[in-house]
């Protein structure tokens, strides 16, 4: 009896683990950089080799309102989450 419910305190912890480290990795990043593309078709920019889109949720800050104001050589400070495998960005800050 008491092996089993060791057993089953292991595998609990291993479930909750596992489960808080995937939460953790749905948590926004920051990316920070120069906009060397814009794909007006796809609504995304590339900044340091990392493609980002933009979405219909997508907060602009600093003079920017609407992707269309992202300009390749802008520098900017984006957060960006997972999204059906893809980086969209939640906010895009235009940095000076």
């Amino acid at each position: 009896m008491k092996q089993n419910a060791r057993s089953t305190m292991r595998t609990l912890f291993f479930a909750v683990s596992a489960l808080v480290s995937s939460v953790a990795l749905a948590h926004s990043d920051d990316v920070e950089g120069v906009v060397d593309r814009i794909d007006n078709k796809a609504r995304s920019f590339v900044i340091k080799g990392q493609t980002i889109y933009v979405d219909a949720d997508t907060k602009y800050d600093d003079g920017l309102t609407r992707f269309e104001d992202i300009k390749i050589g802008d520098r900017l400070e984006v957060d960006v989450h997972e999204k059906n495998g893809r980086k969209v960005a939640h906010e895009i800050d235009r940095e000076d």
